[in-house]
């Protein structure tokens, strides 16, 4: 017997039902990302640290991550930010399955001086959740590794939210990518790359490649891709020349639906 599902909702758009919150299984999920800065020869992350987007495999950080800013009005007694949420994902084996769970820490900044992060598997946003009398981050603010100078999270001065397009859904979540925008001004011509790393598989893909350069460029359109727990998708830039010029800006737009695993996302 076939059967069909009907959905009720508020307005006449199912979207902006799930923007409102009407719909209690579907979420929308935005997530920016904005480079001002290349560096030759680095594929960088969509954030304002010159270097890669580092991840781990199946594993917890451990106590090898570290958090500092690069200005020292970013600590407790300070006039930027006093205190950082993070959030992100934990990784645990249960009955030999790989499990994904949500986590979230709050840290006391201390300047420029390196703080201890708690465990975690993936970083997906930190953003300041107090400050002093300025009310923004003053320092670039990221996530990394000392040994290596691995980055995993990144926030740029004044923004007081990580803008790096990552995502990354917990087990017993799908999402579903609808669209994608990008903005460019960039001297240097650049490769713009959507990336998913597949735990299942261990492999990497780039399933979108996109060039810009010379000029402001704009461009918006559908993606329809589902990231499964245990995938990541992050987008990086390279420059295919060496870089030139002081005007490299870069700004992304990821539009998401995060869902129940066995929903039904309604089209209009």
């Amino acid at each position: 017997m076939n059967q069909s599902r009907v959905f009720t909702h508020s307005s006449h758009d199912p979207i902006i039902d799930i923007i409102q919150g009407n719909r209690h299984n579907l979420k929308s999920l935005e997530t920016e990302g904005v480079s001002t800065t290349l560096a030759t020869n680095i594929e960088k992350c969509f954030w304002n640290e010159d270097r890669p987007f580092s991840y781990l495999t199946n594993s917890n950080s451990g106590t090898s991550f570290k958090i500092k800013s690069s200005n020292v009005a970013d600590s407790q007694s300070g006039d930027g930010a006093r205190t950082i949420l993070i959030e992100g994902l934990l990784h645990s084996v249960v009955n030999s399955v790989n499990t994904y769970t949500v986590k979230t820490e709050t840290i006391n900044l201390n300047g420029t001086t390196d703080v201890n992060v708690g465990t975690f598997y993936r970083i997906l946003k930190i953003s300041v959740a107090s400050a002093g009398v300025l009310k923004l981050n003053q320092g670039q603010i990221k996530v990394y590794v000392p040994s290596g100078n691995l980055v995993f999270a990144c926030m740029a001065a004044g923004d007081n939210v990580s803008n790096m397009m990552v995502v990354s859904p917990e087990t017993d979540k799908h999402l579903i990518v609808e669209s994608l925008s990008l903005s460019s001004y960039a001297q240097t011509p650049i490769q713009i790359k959507v990336n998913i790393f597949s735990e299942t598989t261990g492999l990497q893909k780039t399933i979108y490649k996109f060039f810009a350069g010379g000029q402001s460029q704009y461009v918006n359109f559908s993606l329809r891709k589902r990231i499964l727990p245990g995938e990541t998708l992050w987008m990086s830039l390279l420059p295919l020349e060496t870089v030139t010029g002081s005007h490299n800006y870069v700004t992304g737009l990821l539009e998401c639906i995060k869902k129940n695993q066995s929903s039904v996302v309604p089209v209009q």
